[in-house]
C-alpha cells in the first residue's frame, strides 16, 4: 500500500472496493480473480480489526468477507470452485467472530 493512506476508512473503502470487484468477477465466473479479491479484502479487515479489536464495524466486515472467500470456494447453490471442505473453515471461522 505504498504511497496510498493507511487510515481505517481508507483501508475500510478499500476492503468493500475489492469485495465488490470479488462479487462481480464470482457472478461473472472468474472465480479465481473473485478469490483473490476476497482474499485481498480479508487482509486489509484482519489489519483494521488487529489493531481496533472493539471497533463493531470492523468485525462485522471481517466476518462477512470470510463468508464470501467461503461461498467463492464451496457454495453448492452458485458458483464455485468446488472445495467446500475448504469453504467450511471460512464460514466456521466468521461465525466464531459473530458470535464473540
Amino acid at each position: 500500500m505504498a504511497g496510498q493512506s493507511k487510515s481505517v476508512a481508507s483501508r475500510g473503502n478499500l476492503s468493500n472496493s475489492l469485495a465488490t470487484f470479488g462479487t462481480l468477477c464470482r457472478r461473472f465466473g472468474e472465480l479465481d480473480e473473485a478469490l483473490r479479491a476476497f482474499e485481498e479484502s480479508i487482509v486489509l479487515v484482519e489489519g483494521i480489526v488487529a489493531e481496533q479489536p472493539d471497533n463493531y464495524k470492523g468485525r462485522l466486515s471481517l466476518m462477512v468477507a470470510l463468508a464470501r472467500k467461503g461461498r467463492v470456494l464451496g457454495d453448492p447453490d452458485g458458483p464455485s470452485l468446488g472445495r467446500p471442505d475448504e469453504a467450511v473453515k471460512y464460514f466456521e471461522s466468521g461465525l466464531r467472530i459473530g458470535r464473540e
